[in-house]
Parts: structure tokens; sequence; C-alpha cells
């Protein structure tokens, strides 16, 4: 785990090597220069308020344009600087990624389900309002998704496919993925307000988040590729918040929900419910992220077998 794994092996002829110790930053200054380059002109001249940027409309904005630029400045760097081809960052369209996307939209949209019809049977969610989502609300949801397709993939390509690929091929799969996880939790903690939960809860949103990078770095790890991971990650975002009406990191965007106009029950506990940052923040994303990795991790592990028996029998 410690000894130098390539996770995208068809990528071991490149130009130059990112200096696997300085990945880190280099993460965080495209996130911040990206971030830069689509906010700061429309918020500058009043186009669209700092406010606003995470409710609707103006998010499909954020979602497209914030992101957009942050996936435009980490594809020059590798093209330009490492002289690698997409595969290398897990865009490999070897196998099947339509497949993949697929089935990473599935498991997304099905866990986030999973999660929230836990929460609800435990008695911490209850019907808000009886909705019912006409056009209007399928053109948003289906306009959210394309968003949030390209803000999770990004951060994926970002994480789990270049960073933990540049720190794993050098390092191994442990510190790839201690550091991408860590920096992952570390860009997410500005939504948290630490000061008006408990210890507990706190505890519960690390070991939350900290399974929330491991799931899709044992994906990554199983896959070659970013592709399912990206998919599912958007299908979770897009779900919880199309879906059930709920938050999603802390995000509310009030639109007409799929399914059911839930909120959280006056009283129940934040581990159960998440309280305002949404399930994310709740024990059964733990319980059901965990239960999720083990799987993954068995994945891993028979494929390792295999590939040892095979090369030990040529």
């Amino acid at each position: 785990m410690f000894e130098k794994y390539p996770l995208f092996p068809q990528e071991l002829s490149f130009k130059r090597k990112s200096w696997p110790w300085i990945t880190p930053l280099l993460a965080l200054l495209i996130i911040g220069f990206g971030q830069a380059i689509a906010f700061v002109p429309v918020i500058e001249t009043g186009l669209i308020p700092k406010e606003r940027l995470e409710s609707y409309p103006e998010i499909l904005y954020m979602l497209f344009a914030g992101f957009g630029a942050m996936v435009l400045l980490l594809t020059l760097w590798v093209k330009l600087f490492e002289g690698r081809s997409m595969a290398g960052m897990g865009l490999s369209l070897k196998g099947k990624p339509v497949g993949e996307v697929l089935k990473g939209l599935f498991f997304g949209v099905f866990m986030s389900g999973s999660i929230v019809g836990l929460v609800y049977i435990l008695g911490g969610y209850e019907l808000e309002i009886d909705s019912r989502i006409g056009f209007e609300g399928i053109v948003i949801v289906t306009l959210l998704l394309s968003g949030f397709m390209i803000q999770s993939s990004t951060e994926e390509l970002i994480f789990r496919g270049w960073l933990f690929g540049r720190l794993s091929e050098q390092y191994g799969l442990v510190i790839g993925i201690a550091v991408n996880a860590a920096l992952f939790i570390l860009l997410h903690l500005p939504g948290v307000d630490f000061a008006s939960i408990t210890a507990f809860d706190t505890g519960i949103y690390f070991i939350g988040m900290f399974l929330f990078s491991l799931y899709p770095s044992l994906m990554v790890m199983n896959d070659g590729s970013v592709w399912r991971a990206g998919a599912w990650h958007a299908g979770w975002n897009w779900f919880f918040i199309t879906g059930f009406g709920l938050a999603t990191t802390g995000i509310d965007l009030g639109t007409v929900p799929i399914v059911a106009d839930l909120q959280a029950v006056e009283g129940q506990p934040r581990w159960l419910t998440g309280g305002e940052y949404g399930p994310e923040a709740s024990a059964m994303m733990m319980l059901v992220l965990a239960t999720a990795s083990a799987f993954e991790w068995r994945k891993y592990k028979d494929k390792r077998s295999v590939l040892a028996a095979v090369e030990e029998g040529a």
C-alpha cells in the first residue's frame, strides 16, 4: 500500500512530472484561480451578487463557469507542462465510459435516496408540503443535473484523478488517499459552523467526509478512471436537492422536489438529520458510505488476487 502504484498505467511515458510534494498546492491554486476567473468579473460588475451564487438560477453559472474554468486550467497544466493525455488523469476512453457514467449516476441516486430513507424511517424527516413538479420543474432539475455533472466530475478529476494519481504513483495508495481526503475536507470546512455543534456531531462530520473521499478513491482504484466516481458524485449531490428538497453541503435551492419535499423534524438530533448542512452531516451517510466502501475494497482485493495468480502462472 506504500509502494508506488500507478493508477493509470497506460500513462507511464510523459514529458515532465508534477513534483508530488507540490501537487496539493497546485490543486488549491487551480481551484482558487478557476473561481477567480469565473466569479470576480460577474461579482465586481454587479451581474451576480455574491450572496446569490448558491441560489437558483445563479447557481447554474457557478456550476458551469466556475468548475469549467478549473477543468480548463487543469487540462492546460496536464497537457502543456506534464505532456500527458487526458487518460493520464483518469479520463481514458478505453473500456465502457458511458456504462461507467450510467452506473455511477444510478448508485449516486440510490445511495443518497437510501440515506434519506433511513433518516425518514428513524423519524428524522417529515413531509414539509405536498408539492407536484410541473414542466418548469422538470427543466430546472435537468439543468441542475447537467450542472452537477460538471461540478462533481471536476472535483473528482482534481482530487481522485489528478492529485490521487500523481501522489500514488510516487508514494503509494495510502499517502494518495490520505492527502486527497485531507485537502477535500479542508476545502469543505468553511460551510460548517463548528462553534454551534457538539464534539460528537463534529466527529460524525469528519468521519463522513473522510468516507466521502475514500469511497470514490476506491472506485478509481478498481476502474482505472474517474468516469464512475464523477457520475456517482453528481447523482449524489443532485438527488438530495432535486429529489427531496434537502441541502447538500449546506446548499438549499428551494426548488420543487421530484419525490417529496422533506424537512428535518424539530427536536431531532443533528447526528440523525444533519441539521442545516443536510444529510451529508448525518450518521446515516457514514453508515451507507462505510458499507459501500467495504464492498469496493473487497472488489479491489479480489482483483489484486486474480492479477497475482495470473502473474504467478505466467
